[in-house]
């Protein structure tokens, strides 16, 4: 009985340490995005909706979220949106290319 205990426990624990990871990450993201008094989720939205590409603070705003969000080897990397991509486009004159996500169950 109590060998079986320990063998949840011990199976049990990464996953929580993933768990607190992730949540970790959102956070941080959450800090950033508060701190540069952002909000990526609505730019996307604002983008989608045919914002000015030339607009000096939407450029802005995405290259931060792409600081955030698209910067390997962190704990809130996200590769999809894309935002530093976006910002290439936007700095390019290009109306950025939002790419639909892949879910998290594919």
């Amino acid at each position: 009985m109590l060998r079986s205990i320990c063998l949840l426990l011990f199976f049990s624990l990464p996953a929580f340490a993933v768990d607190i990871g992730n949540e970790q990450a959102d956070l941080a993201a959450q800090f950033y995005e508060e701190a540069w008094q952002i909000n990526c989720a609505a730019l996307l939205r604002e983008i989608k909706a045919g914002a000015d590409i030339n607009n000096q603070r939407l450029q802005g705003d995405i290259y931060r979220c792409g600081l955030i969000y698209n910067q390997r080897d962190t704990a809130r990397y996200r590769p999809c949106p894309d935002f530093m991509q976006m910002h290439e486009q936007m700095r390019q004159g290009q109306q950025p290319k939002i790419a639909p996500c892949p879910s998290a169950n594919e």
